[in-house]
């Protein structure tokens, strides 16, 4: 297997955003998207009708007993709106609330990050790197258990070229499990030890189109033409999926030409990946942003983890591929 420190000049291509992983996005209802957006000047609202029906039934002189009735349905018809609003709230705020609490998190995964790097400056074992790395990526998936409420997963995948195939294809490549964040026992021994990219749609999309920054999916049973290598004709006969719900992010870097700005291409290291059994887990709009983040600190970390081992290599007097760019290489 080549170095996956070695610069893989995927380039962008253009391809159609109907592609066969692309999922139908259900439209919420307007009202509902009203009372969430609007809690309070939906209460506002009910309490004016209520007033101005009252009022209306006291002015013209309405019996006792039907006036007794209406103040008693809509007095309901208050606290009921009132405690629905309540919810809508709750729903509204909670989860933002628990991501201002999952920051201690993230910063224990950055911690635990500097960490390693910190391990690599000092020549430390390769096995020791790893031990502080997964700390970082169990952190990653503690504050993902945190926002979403559910138990997540998280892991790093190494992504490689084998020595006769040309980089430049996307589907010859192969990923492996760098590191995980569950402790448990191994994969089934029918799991081969690298995945092949061509079979996992969410590898293959983010390396034919390098412009998207996730693959990003809710519910992957009903992603049209999903492809995972893991997800056998066993496994769907039994219906035992690890995963319903996944996002997964690039660990990557655009690389651009300082004296032809449209000479570009991604140097591509691997991919770091959450996922849950529960269904409708994840939110774009956050969640994206916060894996992503994380995703770019754990380039430069890998970045300078390949450079150090390749120092080490012409240290001993090994024969070995220089894994850092040089600025000439950059240029061309």
């Amino acid at each position: 297997m080549k170095s996956t420190g070695l610069i893989r000049r995927i380039r962008p291509c253009t391809i159609s955003h109907n592609s066969d992983v692309s999922e139908r996005v259900s439209v919420v209802g307007q009202p509902w998207r009203f009372l969430r957006a609007n809690s309070l000047a939906s209460l506002n609202a009910l309490a004016a009708i209520c007033t101005i029906i009252l009022a209306f039934v006291i002015w013209f002189g309405v019996k006792k007993e039907t006036e007794s009735i209406i103040l008693a349905a809509f007095m309901c018809l208050a606290l009921v709106g009132t405690w629905v609003l309540l919810i809508v709230e709750e729903f509204k705020y909670s989860r933002k609330a628990r991501y201002a609490e999952a920051m201690a998190f993230m910063h224990g995964a950055l911690h635990d990050l500097r960490d390693a790097w910190h391990a690599v400056s000092r020549g430390d074992s390769d096995q020791a790197v790893l031990e502080i790395l997964t700390k970082s990526i169990k952190n990653f998936a503690s504050a993902f258990s945190l926002t979403t409420a559910v138990h997540c997963r998280a892991c790093i995948k190494e992504l490689r070229w084998p020595e006769d195939v040309d980089p430049q294809d996307p589907h010859l490549g192969v990923v492996s499990t760098l590191c995980r964040s569950q402790d448990g026992p191994p994969p089934p021994k029918e799991f081969p030890p690298v995945d092949t990219v061509s079979d996992n749609s969410d590898f293959l999309v983010l390396l034919r189109q390098p412009h998207e920054q996730t693959f990003f999916s809710n519910n992957l049973l009903k992603a049209r033409g999903y492809k995972n290598s893991h997800w056998t004709s066993e496994v769907h006969k039994r219906k035992e999926y690890p995963y319903i719900s996944t996002v997964v992010w690039p660990i990557r870097k655009e690389i651009i030409s300082q004296t032809d700005r449209t000479d570009r291409y991604y140097d591509c290291l691997g991919f770091l990946c959450i996922d849950s059994k529960a269904r409708n887990v994840f939110r774009k709009r956050f969640d994206k942003e916060v894996g992503a983040g994380y995703a770019d600190a754990l380039y430069m970390f890998w970045r300078c983890w390949i450079a150090s081992k390749s120092s080490q290599k012409e240290v001993d007097g090994q024969t070995c591929i220089t894994d850092t760019p040089t600025n000439q290489e950059q240029e061309q």
